[in-house]
């Protein structure tokens, strides 16, 4: 069987997603499983793994020089925030998502000894913050999504 490929890149076409830039970004779970996080009477718990996945995502600056983290939210199913990157990286949106992803999948798969476990899906969802307004309603949506639960991913 042939491996399944995309036809279509996802990806804006003609952007250099090296250049300096703020970028919403959305990653699933394997199968929209609920690995990261549950609802208990309406609040948001991070179980194991998505207190991985949090305490990756906020080492990040560690890592890589002249990026920032904006808002950011560990859903049960699915991981939003914001990244933004600037003149002087020598990184790209694409590497940096691989390497988190990558890091996650790593420490999740040792931490809760599930060799096998697979945790994201693949690829994942930009959008490039194109001014103030498009940033601030990003953010509020990030900070808001454990209010409205798994229901939406979209905003406008």
């Amino acid at each position: 069987m042939e491996e399944y490929r995309r036809k279509n890149s996802i990806r804006r076409p003609g952007w250099n997603y090296q250049c300096s830039a703020y970028y919403f970004i959305t990653i699933c779970c394997w199968n929209r499983a609920s690995l990261f996080a549950s609802y208990d009477k309406d609040e948001l718990t991070l179980l194991p793994a998505g207190q991985i996945c949090y305490g990756l995502w906020n080492s990040l600056p560690e890592r890589t020089k002249d990026i920032e983290l904006g808002a950011f939210v560990v859903m049960p199913d699915h991981f939003h925030a914001i990244l933004g990157l600037f003149p002087e990286s020598a990184t790209n949106v694409g590497s940096e998502v691989r390497l988190f992803k990558s890091a996650v999948t790593r420490e999740i798969r040792l931490q809760l000894n599930k060799p096998e476990l697979k945790v994201w899906q693949r690829g994942y969802h930009d959008r490039i913050l194109r001014n103030q307004t498009e940033y601030m309603q990003a953010s509020e949506y990030i900070i808001k999504n454990p209010e409205r639960g798994n229901d939406s991913l979209e905003w406008s």
